[in-house]
């Protein structure tokens, strides 16, 4: 079985939520992460509109 690389999956994760794709995708993503011990902290840039975040 074929397996998404740990950035790969972070990047989709990001992106999911912010297309506001459905939420069980979202959650099923949520839980690959969990299952991954990877959390995600979000940071909000004062300079930008957009996004960053860390692992």
């Amino acid at each position: 079985m074929w397996r998404l690389t740990d950035e790969l999956l972070v990047e989709s994760y990001m992106r999911a939520k912010s297309l506001g794709l459905d939420k069980d995708f979202v959650a099923l993503l949520e839980d690959e992460l969990n299952h991954r011990n990877i959390f995600i902290q979000y940071i909000k840039m004062p300079s930008s509109s957009t996004k960053s975040f860390s692992i």
